[in-house]
């Protein structure tokens, strides 16, 4: 059944040619409304003019705030660009036409890859070449993320100001903080020893010349490119919600880590000559175990729609994000930082390095193993989410993004408790296609997948994904409560559920207020008194 168009909204005129459009109608019969944006052409005339673009990840695409545009949450499409993110908001308020293509997950590939192989980030892998004309028109014509390159939307419109929060996926942040909330982790914080957080700054250090490559890219000669960095999530010792699922420590490693990839950023838009927004604090007063958690401007552990293994549901991307309230605090930030995206360009500054190393230093705290420091690179894809402990499961890296020697032996590991998986033999274009064994014993939880090896420049290097083992496909954490009756599938229930919404507080996303309690009041007599007596509803 065709979609049924409901009603056209905010019509504004970019230029004398080009006419920008919201329509509204329903996606399904019934009351099921999409919306979803257009601008319109005049015959004859180009692609041009549009006043700002937004571009990067899940922190620009606003996945956490919901509200999702038409097509960016789907089986195929999960790039969850919310009308809510902070590149909406300064769209809507400082510009006419304003934009954004923005998708979760995207890392600096995403944003600059304008092969005819590119598969984009939807889930049909279909590469460039093969989408068709029409497919290509209509996804530039709606501003449909995932399927182009981002940077393929500056190309045909030739914004003047341009937004972008690229970097996080590249390093693997939420791999990272993934392996952090398993119950095997919480009892012994997860990256405990010194060569595990080296290999982490090693991570970031290592992408700032990837960074330099997509800001010299994006940046046209005349233009404005504002390179947004990221927000500080949590605080450490504070009065963390039961849906945080991080120890102090753990806390404490990520804002060190937010903070040099901040800095790696920051270094590279200067090589460049775009500007750096510092949005670093931009949450402070709402972050995690900040404040009570219905002010909260990030979201907690969230169990999620996303289809793992069989139809498992996964964990929710939309956790550890900043929800509607987190992004109206980083668009203030950024239009204060900006003078309202006005600010001009700094001048390129070629001296400009990535920043030093963090001095660490081993002690009982972080102890030194002894063992090799790798390269280390986060994979997405390596395998499926969820996999189910005593079956067998595909590993396939695909495209050879960490440069794998071809016809060559790797070590599969999975960790927190070190468990030999087994080894995988590459193929003759150095890529990784084989099958592994996962053992019944395995607690059930979040793990780490590794695998082990040397690259082609014989250095050793380590490709990983965090993936969560269901017990079985009835129980998932193994507790002995049947799935759909057991409220938090994937961590351990609080059996609470302070805000009374149906969500165990383990794994509910914003723990907000109960609902107020009204009363009704009726008189009685008692020993010739008469007395009121309220009595809740």
């Amino acid at each position: 059944m065709a979609p049924t168009v409901r009603m056209v909204l905010q019509p504004r005129f970019i230029n004398n040619e080009q006419l920008s459009i919201s329509v509204v109608y329903d996606y399904i019969a019934g009351n099921n409304l999409k919306a979803t944006q257009y601008v319109l052409t005049a015959p004859g005339a180009s692609y041009t003019g549009m006043s700002f673009l937004g571009l990067g990840d899940s922190f620009a695409a606003g996945q956490g705030a919901f509200n999702y545009q038409a097509g960016t949450d789907t089986s195929v499409n999960t790039c969850h660009l919310s009308s809510l993110s902070y590149p909406f908001i300064l769209s809507g308020s400082l510009f006419a036409g304003g934009r954004s293509v923005a998708c979760s997950g995207a890392v600096t590939d995403d944003i600059i890859n304008k092969s005819r192989d590119y598969r984009g980030q939807s889930k049909d892998q279909t590469a460039l070449r093969d989408r068709g004309t029409i497919s290509i028109q209509e996804y530039l014509g709606s501003f449909t993320p995932g399927y182009l390159a981002q940077s393929d939307f500056i190309d045909v419109y030739r914004p003047e100001v341009i937004t972008m929060s690229i970097g996080g996926n590249d390093i693997g942040f939420g791999n990272i903080l993934k392996s952090c909330v398993s119950p095997a982790a919480e009892a012994s914080s997860c990256y405990p020893a010194y060569e595990d957080q080296l290999e982490l700054y090693k991570t970031i250090q290592s992408k700032f010349d990837r960074l330099v490559q997509t800001y010299k890219l994006v940046y046209k000669p005349g233009k404005r490119v504002y390179v947004v960095g990221y927000p500080q999530i949590a605080v450490p010792d504070g009065n963390c919600a039961l849906n945080v699922h991080l120890d102090s420590r753990e806390i404490a490693l990520s804002i060190s880590l937010i903070d040099y990839l901040n800095s790696t950023i920051a270094a590279a838009a200067k090589r460049v000559g775009v500007e750096y927004v510092d949005i670093s604090q931009s949450l402070a007063g709402h972050r995690m175990c900040e404040i009570q958690s219905r002010e909260v401007a990030v979201n907690g552990f969230t169990v999620g729609n996303d289809d793992g293994l069989k139809g498992i549901k996964f964990v929710g991307s939309e956790s550890y994000h900043p929800n509607a309230l987190g992004h109206a605090m980083m668009e203030r930030t950024i239009r204060s930082a900006t003078h309202n995206l006005s600010r001009p360009m700094p001048s390129p500054d070629t001296t400009a390095r990535p920043p030093a190393l963090p001095n660490l230093v081993p002690s009982s705290l972080l102890p030194q193993t002894g063992r090799t420091v790798r390269t280390t690179v986060s994979s997405e894809n390596l395998t499926q989410d969820v996999l189910v402990r005593g079956q067998t499961f595909a590993v396939k890296t695909g495209t050879n993004l960490a440069l794998l020697k071809p016809l060559t032996s790797y070590t599969a590991e999975l960790h927190s408790e070190p468990t030999q998986l087994g080894v995988i033999q590459s193929t003759a274009n150095g890529e990784l296609d084989g099958l592994l064994s996962l053992p019944a014993t395995i607690s059930p939880g979040f793990h780490v997948l590794h695998i082990y090896g040397l690259n082609m420049a014989n250095q050793p290097v380590d490709i990983y994904q965090t993936v969560y083992v269901a017990a079985s496909e009835t129980d998932y954490n193994g507790d002995g409560i049947l799935n759909g009756s057991d409220w938090c599938e994937f961590v351990p229930a609080a059996n609470q559920d302070a805000d009374q919404d149906g969500n165990d507080d383990a794994c509910d996303p914003a723990i907000t207020n109960a609902p107020e309690i009204t009363a009704r009041s009726f008189t009685a007599t008692l020993g010739g008194n008469t007395i009121r007596i309220g009595v809740p509803q």
